[in-house]
C-alpha cells in the first residue's frame, strides 16, 4: 500500500487554519486604550462608551465624582458619569505596556484642563495619573485611574485643591434639585468651574 506524505508547507497551512478567526481579529489592547484617549480628546461621549463592555467597572477618572462618587459599576453609571464630567480635558498617554495574560494594559496619563488662576500662577496646568485597563473581547472591561503620587506637580495640585475648598457660597445656591453641589464634584470639575466662573462657581 502506497503511503501519502503531507508536504511540510501543507502542514503549516493546516496549523494556521485551525486558529480561530476571532483570535486573529482581536485588536491590540494598547490600541483600545489609545482609542479611548482619542475619543476623550474629541469630547465624543458615545465613542468613549462604545469602547467599554456592557458591564464595566471603572474606578476614578470620569467616575471620580458624582453621580458615581468614586466608581462606576455597569454601563448606565458610566454613561451618566461621562455626561456629568463633560468635555474640555486634554489627555496624552505614555508608558503603555501589555502585561499579565496579554489583555491588561498599564499606562500613565497627562491631563490638562482649565484651572483657577490661583493654581496656574504656581505653574501647574494639569496632573498625571497611573492607569490599568483590562481588555476583554476588544473592549475595556475594567479601568482604574489614580493620581501619580511620584509626580510632584500632581501632588501639589491635590494640596492646592484641598486649600481652595468649596469656595464662597450660601447654602441656598450650592445645592441643586438633585442634591448635588460644587463641593461634591471631582477636583477637576471644581477646577473647571472656578476657572470659568470665579467666585460664582458654586452658584453656577
Amino acid at each position: 500500500m502506497r503511503k501519502f506524505v503531507v508536504p511540510p508547507f501543507v502542514c503549516l497551512m493546516l496549523a494556521t487554519a485551525v486558529v480561530p478567526a476571532s483570535a486573529q481579529s482581536q485588536p491590540d489592547p494598547a490600541s483600545v486604550v489609545q482609542s479611548l484617549v482619542a475619543a476623550t480628546n474629541r469630547g465624543d461621549i458615545p465613542a468613549q462608551l462604545n469602547l467599554f463592555t456592557d458591564d464595566p467597572v471603572v474606578i476614578g477618572g470620569p467616575c471620580g465624582g458624582p453621580p458615581a462618587n468614586g466608581e462606576c459599576v455597569g454601563r448606565a453609571q458610566l454613561q451618566a458619569a461621562l455626561k456629568e464630567s463633560g468635555t474640555g480635558v486634554s489627555v496624552s498617554v505614555s508608558n503603555l505596556q501589555v502585561v499579565g495574560e496579554g489583555n491588561t494594559v498599564t499606562f500613565r496619563t497627562t491631563e490638562n484642563f482649565p484651572l483657577p488662576p490661583e493654581v496656574t500662577a504656581s505653574g501647574i496646568h494639569g496632573q498625571k495619573e497611573v492607569g490599568t485597563a483590562v481588555v476583554v473581547g476588544g473592549k475595556i472591561d475594567r479601568l482604574a485611574l489614580v493620581v501619580d503620587v511620584t509626580d510632584p506637580q500632581s501632588v501639589a495640585l491635590q494640596r492646592l485643591f484641598a486649600d481652595l475648598g468649596p469656595g464662597p457660597s450660601s447654602s441656598s445656591d450650592t445645592v441643586t434639585t438633585d442634591g448635588q453641589s460644587l463641593a461634591s464634584q471631582s477636583a477637576a470639575t471644581q477646577a473647571q468651574f472656578r476657572a470659568a466662573y470665579g467666585d460664582q462657581a458654586a452658584t453656577q
